[in-house]
């Protein structure tokens, strides 16, 4: 039974990361960002260049039209903190892809948490989808457990995409 166990726990470490089934046409990646509230400024940057440095994917500072965009809104009928939105024709992505982040609930989290969302919406515009477990990915903030840096699976999953 322990050996059964070792092996369910290893074997769901090594799935961590789950495609949505695009990705761009290359790793250099331009994204830019609309004029916005200096924590939700702060956030994206900082998110973006974790990414940057932490995989094989070159998320660059671009100007409108970039591949990219990152904003932010004030919406208090949705239950989203952060949402991506993309288009993908043959499984390639298609300019711009945007992602929010929702002030109604961000402008109440720790720096750190609302790194951890932009981190996460930055992660489906370059392929990633939602999973189930305590990773960046993770479908909710809280099931994110404060998670604000892509997970070493994260990383493979996206250099294994690029």
């Amino acid at each position: 039974m322990i050996a059964t166990l070792m092996i369910l726990f290893s074997a769901s470490g090594a799935n961590a990361y789950v495609y949505n089934g695009g990705k761009w046409g290359s790793a250099n990646i331009t994204v830019y960002m609309y004029p916005m509230s200096s924590k939700s400024a702060s956030a994206w940057t900082a998110a973006r260049d974790n990414w940057s440095q932490a995989t094989d994917v070159n998320l660059y500072a671009g100007s409108p039209g970039s591949n990219i965009t990152l904003n932010e809104t004030y919406n208090a009928n949705v239950t989203w903190d952060g949402i991506a939105y993309t288009s993908r024709s043959g499984g390639v992505f298609l300019s711009p892809a945007n992602a929010y982040l929702n002030t109604r609930y961000t402008n109440g989290y720790t720096n750190i948490k609302t790194r951890g969302v932009a981190a996460h919406e930055i992660g489906h515009t370059i392929g990633l989808a939602d999973v189930n477990y305590q990773t960046l990915m993770a479908g909710n903030t809280p099931l994110r457990g404060g998670i604000y840096y892509p997970t070493n699976d994260e990383i493979t999953g996206i250099n294994r995409l690029y």
